[in-house]
């Protein structure tokens, strides 16, 4: 089944007070040391658990789509096609899905803005498939003295399907109910290309998940904070 959709595109927004995250210790940073961390992957991947490792391990705020604009989407997509599960549809991509990237970026803005480094979430597949974006975002960001760096999760099917069997949420229901239909979209490669690391979380990775985010710590991102220990 082909299906399109209308990308959110990075904007310029009046200067406003940031919205930091809340949970944790925050870190003061140097100019120029501001990072937007964007992990993106398949459903299943593991890139909500990765970011909040590193989130964590970094007393940065986590920006999850789904925490940010789920309960919205629900309605609002339950009010468009009556299915508040509807991820697939084209009314779902070409109506609700762009507002929802466009919230999760404003977000993250917002945070660049008060000087917060920040780890973002979503699939950000439309996004990392085009390099227009891809630019656009990071020459928003230098302009407010911040660097992105992009992190792709990669897994296998047989990992993907059991992480979305396990965690049971509604949103999945039409991928597991099409899962060959689904499974036939997967291709991973062009999103590899696009990010600056390639997390490898297939059953044949040779490190955890917990330790690739422990590394990722290490190498990327503590140099521009203090790292908080965090006791996994």
């Amino acid at each position: 089944m082909h299906r399109t959709s209308t990308i959110a595109a990075p904007r310029q927004l009046p200067t406003r007070p940031g919205i930091v995250t809340p949970g944790g210790p925050s870190t003061q940073q140097a100019a120029g040391s501001t990072y937007v961390v964007l992990v993106a992957g398949y459903a299943g991947s593991g890139k909500s658990e990765f970011s909040r490792r590193v989130s964590e391990g970094l007393s940065w705020p986590l920006l999850d789509k789904d925490s940010i604009s789920g309960p919205l989407v629900e309605g609002l997509i339950s009010r468009i096609t009556g299915d508040p599960n509807d991820r697939h549809s084209q009314q779902y991509l070409n109506l609700v899905r762009p507002l929802e990237y466009q919230a999760l970026l404003d977000t993250t803005l917002d945070n660049v803005r008060a000087g917060m480094s920040a780890v973002v979430t979503a699939p950000f597949l439309l996004e990392l498939g085009n390099p227009q974006w891809v630019s656009s975002l990071r020459n928003m960001l230098k302009t407010l003295d911040a660097k992105l760096h992009i992190v792709w999760v990669d897994c296998d099917e047989h990992m993907m399907r059991a992480r979305i069997t396990q965690r049971g949420a509604g949103r999945d229901t039409w991928k597991l109910a099409n899962w060959d239909e689904y499974v036939a979209t997967v291709n991973p490669e062009p999103f590899r290309a696009a990010a600056d690391d390639v997390v490898d979380n297939t059953l044949e990775a040779f490190t955890s998940l917990e330790q690739a985010a422990s590394k990722f710590i290490a190498q990327v991102a503590a140099p521009t904070a203090a790292v908080r220990a965090i006791a996994w």
